[in-house]
């Protein structure tokens, strides 16, 4: 193998897997939804994805979310090789990571995987994210984007490796088809890095169109209300109101980020209509039992009881979220309108992938992996690995 290769490395010092993936691409490090290496990926526009967003490094990912989230490409007269320039920052001391609140097994990471991956997410607001102007770069050779159904331009990744075979990262994703997204196509693979955000045996989400009918009908019956429906502002807001669109043929009231996005998504053909709550039609709109779309962290009592006083009618809350199939939600109504897979559709990915080896992350990997193993599918946590173990050599051209 000649030194063009491309390289995985996995090192198991976090709990989530968007703390732990490194590509090392040549003597090159890339970061799968992480900040560090040399250039990094972004598999879909949610912010725990973004880390690298708005640092220095050059960022590969799918047009819709490089658009999502106002990622420029590097201008054709910056050679890429200009841009990757920073060296891989330095593994922190393992006794300085610090302990999540979860008990889980750590694996220690030895000097020859820990130059390959050292990277902690940090959290930017989209404002400062947005200001810093990180820069898109195309996909490196030997890697394949393929949609993850997670939301629109969510990822999953496919590329053949000398050791563990044609490799497989999903990231964040369902197969259920959604409004504004399919689901995820089975990438045919040896080994599976699979996210497992929902991977109980006891969570089986049922079919989105019983869960549409649910939500059609509680709207209806309470036609006469304000309705604020909650949804992540990125991804679940745009599904909502498509949902509002088609099923009660209503313009629901749409602002700050989560109208954004809707443009986004209108620019990816993705058909919508709301109101700006400051346009003349909002303004109008709201006069009446008007719905509209927001982020969750709005549904609380204060905004519900000040709007009822001001409109002298009912306000009701809504949430669409998987997290309604397993908590009670301090709201009026719940769905469980899920853009993750649930238990079952990550048992079938697994098997029709035919992969030999599925490591799990994002979840409770052991407990997933468990029961995945009781049901026939050769299953680990990403924190069991032996970081020794974990690098991954790709074939530059073997992606296409």
């Amino acid at each position: 193998m000649n030194e063009a290769g491309v390289y995985l490395s996995f090192a198991c010092v976090g709990a989530r897997m968007s703390e732990q993936l490194v590509v090392r691409m040549a003597t090159r490090h890339i970061g799968l939804d992480v900040l560090g290496g040399e250039m990094a990926y972004i598999s879909h526009a949610h912010t725990d994805h973004c880390a690298a967003l708005g640092g220095p490094l050059p960022i590969f990912c799918s047009d819709v979310t490089a658009d999502i989230l106002g990622l420029k490409s590097a201008p054709e007269e910056k050679k890429v090789e200009a841009l990757i320039t920073a060296p891989a920052p330095e593994m922190p001391p393992s006794d300085s990571i610090k302990k999540t609140k979860r008990k889980r097994k750590t694996a220690s990471v030895s000097p020859s995987a820990s130059s390959a991956s050292s990277f902690r997410p940090r959290r930017f607001s989209y404002s400062k994210r947005a200001a810093n102007g990180s820069l898109r770069i195309p996909i490196p050779d030997g890697v394949e984007l393929h949609s993850a159904g997670h939301m629109l331009g969510s990822t999953q990744i496919l590329a053949d490796s000398e050791k563990f075979g044609r490799v497989a990262y999903t990231g964040d994703f369902k197969m259920r088809d959604g409004l504004t997204v399919k689901g995820a196509p089975v990438l045919s693979c040896d080994t599976l890095f699979a996210e497992c955000t929902y991977g109980d045996p006891k969570v089986n989400f049922p079919h989105p169109n019983d869960v549409y009918a649910d939500m059609e009908r509680w709207a209806r019956q309470n036609k006469s209300a304000i309705q604020l429906w909650g949804g992540y502002s990125t991804g679940k807001a745009q599904e909502l109101v498509k949902f509002l669109n088609e099923y009660l043929d209503e313009t629901p009231i749409v602002g700050g980020r989560a109208a954004e996005v809707c443009e986004a998504y209108v620019r990816a053909g993705v058909k919508l209509k709301w109101l700006d709550p400051d346009s003349h039609e909002g303004q109008e709109a709201m006069r009446g039992p008007f719905m509209s779309v927001m982020a969750p962290h709005h549904l609380h009592p204060m905004l519900t009881g000040r709007l009822a006083a001001v409109h002298r009618r009912k306000v009701l809350s809504v949430f669409a979220t998987g997290w309604a199939l397993v908590r009670q939600l301090p709201v009026d109504a719940a769905f469980p309108l899920s853009d993750h897979a649930d238990f079952n559709e990550l048992l079938d990915y697994a098997k029709a992938s035919g992969a030999k080896r599925v490591i799990l992350a994002h979840g409770d990997n052991e407990r997933t992996a468990k029961a995945l193993r009781a049901v026939g599918v050769e299953a680990q946590s990403i924190e069991s690995l032996d970081p020794q173990q974990t690098v991954l050599k790709i074939e530059e051209g073997k992606g296409e």
